[in-house]
């Protein structure tokens, strides 16, 4: 029989099937009857390449009703449509992972309804290595099931998106509050932030710190490097709530960020676009700079900054903070009239 090169699929991951019950050797080889079918094992045998013996491989086969043979001498070997031989052993490998999710839920709400413990290691865990560090946020993102509350603030060079949508169960809902540098950061690229999220904007932030469902928070201790190596996991006691108080006050004070979304086309006119004086006024005194300001407004950054020099002489201005005190004393005229 003429050889012939390896069929697609032949040399494929021969681990992707273990959930089905096959060992490596066993997909090889199956993988070989299904582009060789009616093959006996000599012809087989060309294309093996394992150690394990073929003839005993194809015989675990036959047991497990992937193969079948022709009863020739000597036989030859047809492979069984994976597509049905495959579904029960698949469909009992998903029965047992939604068992060991059931199980993994069942300790998860024991270990939520504990009682709360006044042993101080238990209240407070401090976790090392930036490894693990990372590890937790992930780990708190995946795990709360209501609402997730971050103050995003950058670490050093690390001005990543505190929150990652992707490790977020549906029906999650959150509240973000970014630091002005936060923003500033994906100017250069679109805000990671779905619709669905609420984010609001200080100039500045004491701290980072994630609270997941107001039953623990992390909070990482280093403010300058760049590298998290060290944070605190905190659960039910007094300094969770003063955590909980601490957010909550924040994002009182906070102001919600207009805009929020990637730039918009540039128009066709040659004339500036106009910006809308509030949404504006919100930007500069979220601390945010020319350069991020014209990115939420999908406009040029001297654009911005034409908008800010005609704000500041007809308010009388002469600092973007006077701005926001001139404006709110108009605004209170205005009102009062």
């Amino acid at each position: 029989m003429t050889a012939t090169p390896p069929a697609d699929g032949v040399d494929a991951a021969e681990d992707d099937l273990a959930a089905a019950g096959l060992r490596p050797a066993e997909v090889a080889a199956y993988a070989q009857i299904i582009a060789r079918p009616g093959s006996a094992v000599r012809e087989l045998a060309t294309w093996w390449t394992r150690p394990e013996p073929l003839d005993a491989t194809i015989a675990d086969l036959q047991t497990k009703g992937l193969v079948t043979d022709d009863a020739d001498d000597p036989p030859r070997y047809t492979a069984v449509d994976p597509g049905v031989a495959l579904e029960a052993p698949l469909l009992d490998y998903e029965d047992r992972l939604r068992r060991a999710k059931e199980r993994a839920q069942e300790l998860a709400d024991r270990h939520a309804r504990r009682p709360a413990s006044t042993d101080t290691e238990t209240v407070v865990e401090v976790v090392s290595g930036h490894h693990g560090v990372v590890q937790q946020l992930a780990q708190i993102q995946r795990a709360a099931r209501e609402e997730l509350c971050c103050l995003d603030k950058p670490l050093g060079t690390d001005s990543r998106p505190a929150l990652d949508p992707e490790l977020l169960r549906g029906g999650v809902s959150t509240r973000t509050i970014c630091e002005g540098a936060s923003v500033d950061h994906f100017t250069e690229s679109a805000p990671p932030w779905t619709a669905a999220e609420h984010v609001r904007i200080l100039p500045a932030l004491p701290m980072r710190l994630y609270l997941a469902d107001r039953r623990y928070a992390i909070l990482p201790l280093q403010t300058d490097p760049a590298a998290i190596e060290a944070a605190l996991v905190v659960r039910a006691s007094a300094l969770l709530d003063a955590l909980v108080k601490l957010f909550d006050g924040l994002w009182l004070r906070a102001l919600p960020l207009p805009g929020l979304g990637p730039p918009g086309p540039a128009s066709a006119s040659s004339r500036p676009p106009r910006i809308d004086e509030q949404r504006l006024l919100t930007l500069l005194l979220s601390g945010l700079t020319d350069k991020a300001i014209a990115h939420q407004l999908g406009t040029a950054e001297r654009t911005v900054q034409r908008h800010v020099a005609a704000l500041m002489r007809s308010l009388g201005a002469h600092s973007r903070f006077q701005i926001g005190i001139q404006a709110a004393i108009r605004d209170r005229d205005r009102s009062g009239a």
